[in-house]
């Protein structure tokens, strides 16, 4: 595995002159979610209180006859301001292929996400009539540079090498090398001076 296959490197100009070894076992990912199987999009679904809790944040979104299909509770989630994004997935299933399914729009392991239709009806309490199934976990981004070991909730991370922006795409060990572009200064340098030169022989 190369370091290009690893990971991105975007510098600053405050960046520092190093060799680091670098060496990812674990991307991070967002948590992803998905309701059971519907016949079609105008399926109806249970109508009640969608809650959905993302990172700690809970969202209510009232379902009624306005939204009460796969596709009306699509668009109704994606309008919330929920910390999720709704689509739907054809399984292949010959009775009930269309899944709902959330993604957590954050990475890492502290944002997690939960989702459920409810009622509350007296004397009975709150009964859930449609539960999301958890089909990926979120986790961290876990790293080592030059062994130290680091994690984090994202694969952009900027502050680990200074003036270094590292963008995470795989597992693996490589190296990583910053150094100054001294090809880059001379032709800034040459072309000052060429256009310098030019303007001083316009004033003359």
């Amino acid at each position: 595995t190369t370091t290009s296959d690893i990971v991105d490197i975007t510098t600053t100009s405050t960046a520092t002159s190093g060799t680091f070894s670098l060496s990812v076992t674990q991307l991070a990912r967002e948590a992803k979610l998905t309701s059971e199987g519907f016949a079609s999009l105008d399926t109806q679904i249970p109508m009640g209180t969608l809650e959905i809790v993302a990172g700690g944040t809970t969202t209510l979104i009232n379902i009624n006859s306005s939204n009460n299909t796969l596709d009306g509770l699509r668009l109704a989630i994606n309008n919330s301001g929920a910390e999720v994004t709704a689509n739907y997935v054809n399984d292949g299933s010959s009775t009930n292929p269309f899944r709902l399914t959330l993604s957590g729009n954050k990475t890492g392991a502290d944002n997690t996400v939960t989702a459920r239709i409810f009622t509350a009806n007296l004397g009975v309490g709150e009964q859930t009539v449609l539960a999301f199934t958890e089909t990926q976990a979120p986790q961290d981004a876990l790293l080592e540079l030059d062994g130290i070991s680091i994690s984090k909730s994202s694969n952009t991370v900027t502050d680990i090498i200074n003036g270094a922006i590292l963008n995470l795409k795989g597992e693996g060990t490589g190296q990583v090398k910053l150094s100054t572009d001294l090809s880059e200064i001379r032709d800034k340098v040459t072309s000052f001076v060429s256009e310098y030169n030019d303007l001083i022989e316009y004033i003359q």
